[in-house]
C-alpha cells in the first residue's frame, strides 16, 4: 500500500508513515466558510489539504490523545468494533503565523460508537456511514501490511478510524486513521492501566490540546529514556516544511523571543515553562508524572521500531512530500 504521507522533521521520523493518506468526504458546497478566512483557502478542498497538513504536523500530540481517548473509553478491543471512532472537532485558527501549526485549533476531542455520538443531528450520518466500511477494508490491508513486516501484534493491532469535524463545515469530514496499539503490559502480562494512570491521562489530553492550540509542535526526542516529547515550532525550509526546537513568543511562559537554537536549547526551555504552567494548577498527578506514565504505557521508541521494520520490508512506504 503506497498511499502514505510523511511530514517530518529532518531527519524524516519513521512514525510518520504508519499515519494514512486521508479519505475525504464533504457534502458541502464548494465555499468556504469566512471563519477560515486567513488560511487564504479558495475552495473546500484546499481547506480540506490546509486540515490535513496540521494534522500531520500534530501527529504525535493527536497520537496521544488518540491512544489516551481510547484506553479511557474502553481499550483497544473497543476499537475492533468498527464503528467506535476518535473525533476532533476543529475551530479556526486563534493566532495564525502562516504555518500549518497555528492553521486550525481544537474545540473539543471523544470516542464513541458513531451512534452514540450525536454530532450535529443526522446531517454527518450517511458521511460517516459510507467511510466506516472504507476505513474497515483500510484497516485490513494495514493488517497485512505489519503481518508482512512481522511487526509485532501485541503491540501494534491495527489501526484507529479518526474523523476530523470543521467548525461551520460540519458536513465535510475528512477520514483518516492513527497507528493502535496496546498499551504496554507489565510482569505476568497485567495492564499497566489503573486509576492513577486513568487520571494522568485524562490530564495529558489537557496537555496536549493546550500546546497543539498554542502551536506548539510535539516530537519523539531521540534519547529513547526522554519521557516529555520534543517540543518545538515548524519554519519553512525550501518547499517544506520542517520542526525546530524554537521557543514561541511568551508560549507557557517560556521566554518572550522566539528563539534561534536548533540544538536541544529551544525545546528544554519550553518544555520546562511548559511543565510549570501545568504544575501552576496545583492537581496531581504532576504534568511530568502524565508524560511519564504516557511513556510507560506507550514508548515513543516502540512506534518508530515498528514502523522501521515495516519500511525495511515495504521501503516504497516511505514516502516524503514537500508542502
Amino acid at each position: 500500500m503506497s498511499n502514505l504521507i510523511v511530514i517530518s522533521k529532518t531527519p524524516t521520523s519513521n512514525l510518520d508513515a504508519l499515519h494514512f493518506r486521508t479519505i475525504c468526504t464533504s457534502r458541502s458546497s464548494n465555499t468556504v466558510p469566512p471563519i477560515y478566512a486567513s488560511l487564504g483557502s479558495a475552495a473546500v478542498a484546499e481547506l480540506l489539504h490546509e486540515s490535513g497538513v496540521w494534522r500531520q504536523t500534530h501527529r504525535l500530540a493527536l497520537t496521544m490523545i488518540a491512544n489516551a481517548l481510547v484506553e479511557l473509553g474502553g481499550g483497544v478491543d473497543t476499537v475492533l468494533d468498527t464503528s467506535h471512532i476518535v473525533v476532533f472537532q476543529l475551530n479556526p485558527p486563534k493566532d495564525y503565523d502562516g504555518t500549518p501549526a497555528t492553521a486550525f485549533t481544537i474545540e473539543s476531542t471523544s470516542f464513541a460508537h458513531r451512534d452514540d455520538l450525536e454530532i450535529r443531528g443526522d446531517r454527518l450520518a450517511d458521511p460517516l456511514s459510507g467511510n466506516l466500511a472504507t476505513m474497515a477494508e483500510v484497516r485490513k490491508v494495514a493488517a497485512r501490511v505489519f503481518q508482512g513486516a512481522g511487526a509485532d501484534e501485541s503491540v501494534l493491532v491495527g489501526v484507529l478510524p479518526v474523523t476530523t469535524l470543521l467548525r461551520d463545515a460540519w458536513e465535510t469530514s475528512p477520514q483518516t486513521s492513527f497507528p493502535l496499539c496496546r498499551p504496554r503490559l507489565g510482569a505476568g502480562g497485567v495492564t499497566l492501566v489503573d486509576e492513577g494512570a486513568k487520571a494522568a491521562l485524562k490530564k495529558l489530553t489537557r496537555m496536549c490540546m493546550a500546546a497543539i492550540n498554542a502551536g506548539i509542535v510535539l516530537h519523539i526526542p531521540e534519547d529513547p529514556n526522554q519521557v516529555v516529547p520534543d517540543m518545538g515550532t515548524i519554519v519553512r525550509q525550501g518547499k517544506s516544511w520542517v520542526w525546530k526546537s524554537r521557543v514561541p513568543r511568551s508560549a507557557f511562559g517560556a521566554g518572550t523571543g522566539t528563539g534561534t537554537g536548533t540544538g536541544t536549547g529551544g525545546t528544554r526551555v519550553l518544555s520546562r515553562g511548559f511543565l510549570r504552567y501545568f504544575d501552576c494548577e496545583g492537581l496531581s498527578p504532576s504534568a511530568r508524572d502524565c508524560f511519564v506514565t504516557y511513556h510507560r504505557l506507550w514508548p515513543y521508541y516502540s512506534f518508530s521500531d515498528i514502523a522501521k521494520r515495516i519500511f525495511e520490508v515495504y521501503p516504497e512506504l516511505n514516502v516524503s512530500r514537500a508542502r
